[in-house]
C-alpha cells in the first residue's frame, strides 16, 4: 500500500507533467474541493467545470511544489504559483505562495483545499507547534539554486 505523501506526490507530478487524466485516477470520485475564490464543490465533473471556468491567466499559471509535509491522513504541499500578468513590454510575472491540503482515505485523495497561507494550511492539517510532520520532503527550488550561484560562476 502506498503512503499518503507518496500518493499525493504522484498525483501532483502527473498533473504538472500534463498527464491529467492519469492524475485524476488518484482522486476519489466524490472528492471535495475548496478553492480560494469559489464555493466548495464535490466530484470530478465539478472539478473539470471549475478548471474550464478559470480565466486565461489562471489557466496558464505555473505551480512549483517546494515541500510535502505529511501527518496521518493529511499531506500539505507548500508551493508557489507564477501568474503571467499583462502583455508585451508591460507584462510581468507575479509569484504568490500557496499551500494545498490533501486528505487521503485508503488509496484515494478524498479532499483538496487551497490556502493563501502556508501557516493556515499547516494548522488545518494539524502541523503546528509541537505537532511536527511525520514525513517531510523538500524539492529544490530553482530560485534557491540561482541564489547559490555567484555572478560569473557556473554550476559544477
Amino acid at each position: 500500500m502506498i503512503g499518503p505523501t507518496d500518493l499525493v506526490q504522484q498525483l501532483v507530478d502527473r498533473w504538472l507533467s500534463g498527464a491529467r487524466e492519469s492524475a485524476l485516477g488518484f482522486l476519489a470520485p466524490d472528492c471535495a474541493f475548496s478553492m480560494l475564490r469559489s464555493e466548495p464543490f464535490r466530484g470530478l465533473a465539478a472539478l473539470k467545470t471549475f478548471l474550464e471556468g478559470l480565466s486565461p491567466e489562471d489557466q496558464t499559471a505555473t505551480v512549483t511544489p517546494l515541500s510535502f509535509l505529511g501527518r496521518r491522513d493529511k499531506v500539505v504541499m507548500l508551493g508557489q504559483v507564477a501568474f503571467a500578468r499583462g502583455a508585451g513590454e508591460r507584462g510581468y510575472t507575479e509569484h504568490q505562495a500557496f499551500a494545498w491540503v490533501f486528505t487521503v482515505r485508503g488509496e484515494k485523495v478524498a479532499s483538496v483545499a487551497v490556502f493563501p497561507s502556508w501557516d493556515d494550511a499547516k494548522a488545518d492539517a494539524g502541523i503546528s507547534g509541537a505537532e511536527a510532520p511525520e514525513v517531510e520532503r523538500h524539492r529544490p527550488s530553482p530560485h534557491r539554486f540561482m541564489r547559490a550561484l555567484r555572478p560569473g560562476e557556473a554550476p559544477a
